[in-house]
């Protein structure tokens, strides 16, 4: 499977293949399994863990897992904590083929060749497979708006659903950049209180070496913050 290249973030036009809500069982355990399409998975309630290309990462609520096409990742919820899990596959644009998901998920069946390929965009990183959105209740209530439309199965619902999904896509991806390691200082002096003093001092001549000066950052740092926050440079 080839990757596709030469994608811009900005410009997707995603497509719901498929949104619930799930309680799973404290007994059973949800893996190893691979995916046809691009899956976000949301802890609403319980605990445990999931296992990710990136390792092990302990599940709690308020946790955003995003699993790839064709790679493998375990559901692993703690049996006295089960999870209530918001799922969502779906794909960056519609691509015209059949409708997902669609099993197997045993690794062991799973057709490589019908799995979705690989996005890579050149205005942004990509998704880290584990994200702590505790202090993002917007993107919750998002991607529960998505699972109500989506069962709701309304006329011009799927119209709606691409918008909410871009809606969603773009606040996930604001988050996965401003979480980047760095980003904050531990004098909590980060990207959001450099871009408010530049719209404070617009005017002013500004430069890297001089709000480096400003809040103590080397001027490189000051350039890669930025970038990461607003997808900018200074000027």
């Amino acid at each position: 499977m080839m990757a596709q290249a030469g994608i811009d973030f900005v410009k997707i036009n995603p497509v719901v293949h498929y949104a619930n809500v799930i309680q799973c069982r404290p007994e059973e355990r949800y893996g190893p399994r691979m995916i046809y399409d691009y899956q976000f998975i949301l802890v609403l309630e319980g605990r445990g863990v999931m296992k990710t290309p990136e390792g092990s990462k302990p599940a709690l609520p308020g946790w955003l897992f995003y699993n790839r096409p064709a790679v493998k990742h375990d559901i692993l919820p703690d049996p006295h904590f089960p999870f209530l899990l918001a799922g969502l596959h779906f794909s960056y644009w519609d691509d015209g083929g059949p409708p997902y998901p669609r099993g197997p998920y045993d690794p062991n069946r799973f057709q490589a060749q019908q799995a979705m390929a690989p996005v890579e965009f050149e205005d942004f990183a990509g998704f880290p497979c584990a994200m702590d959105c505790r202090r993002e209740p917007a993107l919750r209530e998002a991607l529960l708006e998505i699972v109500r439309e989506y069962e709701h199965g309304r006329r011009y619902g799927s119209v709606r659903l691409s918008g909410l999904l871009k809606a969603f896509l773009a606040q996930a991806a604001q988050v996965a950049a401003h979480s980047e390691p760095g980003l904050e200082t531990e004098h909590g002096r980060g990207a959001d209180e450099i871009t408010a003093y530049i719209h404070a001092h617009y005017a002013e001549d500004l430069s890297y070496d001089y709000i480096g000066r400003r809040f103590h950052f080397h001027p490189n740092h000051v350039n890669r913050l930025l970038r990461a926050y607003t997808g900018c440079s200074l000027h």
